[in-house]
């Protein structure tokens, strides 16, 4: 287990670099797991902070579900919005 937890959220920070290639590539299907080894790989690049390969991978696993999250409630907000402007698109109104 990692000896500082406040070292250790700070490593984990979710900021735009460590979830931008999951949003991207979410258009072409990336799982859950693809997601988590995607995250993980980015942090591994910010440097061993976790001397425990469990903790990154905990980590890895919490940041992945962030960016699904989010965009499950961009659609779910969005959604009928986009079903009330296609029905008028198509009424011709």
């Amino acid at each position: 287990m990692v000896a500082n937890l406040n070292d250790f959220w700070d490593w984990v920070q979710i900021d735009r670099k460590l979830v931008k290639q999951t949003v991207m590539t979410s258009v072409y299907g990336v799982t859950f797991i693809g997601a988590r080894m995607q995250i993980s790989n980015r942090l591994k690049e910010r440097g061993p902070i976790a001397s425990n390969p469990v903790d990154t991978y905990r980590a890895a696993c919490y940041a992945a579900k962030v960016p699904f999250k989010l965009m499950f409630l961009c659609v779910l907000y969005n959604l009928p919005l986009v079903l009330h402007t296609s029905c008028n698109f198509r009424n011709g109104l």
